[in-house]
């Protein structure tokens, strides 16, 4: 289902849309708390991408990607 919600935002936003970062956010949490690290890390570089190309690298939204990133790098 989560896939299929990204499907869905990219669809009706564009694939680089803030929507589609906070969906692909979303979906790393999700992986995250099932144990699917390597899922979970490509949504986060997604969602940080996004974030970095729509708001600029400094913008607070993207320290909670890189935030998650380096919980999962540290386990």
């Amino acid at each position: 289902m989560y896939v299929k919600y990204i499907q869905l935002i990219e669809k009706f936003s564009s694939k680089d849309s803030l929507e589609a970062s906070n969906a692909y956010f979303l979906v790393g949490v999700y992986y995250f708390e099932q144990q699917l690290l390597h899922k979970a890390i490509a949504c986060f570089q997604k969602s940080l991408q996004i974030r970095q190309k729509k708001l600029g690298s400094g913008h607070a939204s993207c320290s909670d990607c890189l935030l998650n990133l380096g919980i999962i790098y540290k386990l």
